[in-house]
Parts: structure tokens; sequence; C-alpha cells
């Protein structure tokens, strides 16, 4: 394990044994972002608007990114807790865990995860905003468009207010490439597989 500031010094509760590895510089990333939201793209529209022209370049930084030996980690401070994203590297099992973890609770609650077989409870779009928008600083990032992104694949909101287009919009055009940013945020939050 990659012992750093953005992981408490015994690790994430229940993932003692993965090689997590704190990578906040991955963010800076704009392809990151693509293969990340990519878990949120489940028709072919919200995929073509997603990658557009970059999708090679993204599918190819996303297979190094799995294909790497130990787990990318991400790390935000709440109100709620700390809650942490985990690229499961696992031959035969990758995916992505979100957890949080109480300050009172010796182990980390699964929020959600891209597996079909244990989604989770997910945020809901205010949780998700609050968090991103209030959190304390610290962590992975202390950039509010970044935190919202990060968590945006955990989000199982089926009551989008209209506020959150434009919300989702600014982040997009801020850490992607994305040509329709407008477009990419109504169809990411509308066209979503609330069963991952």
């Amino acid at each position: 394990m990659t012992n750093s500031a953005g992981l408490s010094p015994n690790g994430i509760p229940g993932y003692e044994g993965g090689p997590l590895a704190h990578l906040p510089e991955l963010l800076d990333e704009p392809l990151f972002w693509l293969g990340h939201l990519a878990s949120c793209a489940h028709d072919e529209e919200v995929q073509e608007l997603l990658l557009d022209a970059d999708y090679d370049a993204a599918e190819d930084f996303h297979r190094r990114l799995i294909e790497r030996p130990d787990w990318p980690t991400f790390t935000i401070p709440s109100t709620l807790g700390r809650l942490y994203i985990v690229y499961r590297n696992l031959v035969g099992d990758i995916g992505t865990d979100y957890l949080l973890q109480h300050p009172d609770r010796t182990h980390a609650h699964l929020l959600a995860t891209d597996d079909v077989h244990s989604p989770g409870p997910g945020l809901s779009w205010p949780e998700l905003t609050a968090i991103a928008d209030s959190g304390p600083p610290g962590g992975s990032t202390t950039d509010r468009d970044s935190r919202l992104l990060l968590l945006l694949p955990a989000m199982r909101d089926t009551v989008i207010p209209p506020t959150a287009t434009p919300r989702l919009a600014t982040a997009l055009r801020t850490h992607t490439a994305a040509e329709h940013p407008e477009r990419l945020a109504t169809a990411l939050l509308h066209h979503r597989d609330l069963t991952r």
C-alpha cells in the first residue's frame, strides 16, 4: 500500500490487503475523467458525447489504469465521514468501489460500485453536491468540480433538480475536452443505469 495523506495509516477498513495507491495526480488528466464517467454512459448517445474523438486515447488510458498492479484510490473528507473511491484491479473482478467511513465507525460502508451484483444505496444529488461543494479541505482534491465528477457514478437519485445540468456542465467543461458539455451533462444525469 502506498501511504500518503490521502489514506489513513491503516488503509481502508476491509481493504487492508489491497495494494492501495493514492494517486491524486490522475485527476489532472482529462483522459482519466472520460474513463471514470464511462460507467455512467449506458447508451450509445451518452458514449458518443463522452468519448467523441478521444475514444481510442481514452480506451488506452483506461486499459493502462486497470492493468496497474496497484489500486488507484482517492479520498474525499466530508461532514458524513471520509469517502473513498477505489479502482479494484483484481483479475476477473475489476471495478470501482465507493465507500464511506463514518467518524465513529471502524468499518467502511459500501455506497456504490459499478458491479451490478452489489450496487449499494448510493448518494442523492443534494448529498453529492453538499460533499463536493462544502466538504472539509484535504483528501485527493479540494476542487469542487473534481469532487463532483469523482462521486457522480455513485449517484442513485431519480429526482434531478433543474440546477443539476448546468452544475455538472461546468465541471465537465473544466475537466474534460467534451465538445458539448451541456448535452453531455443532460445525458449523464438522465440516461443512467441505476442498477449499478
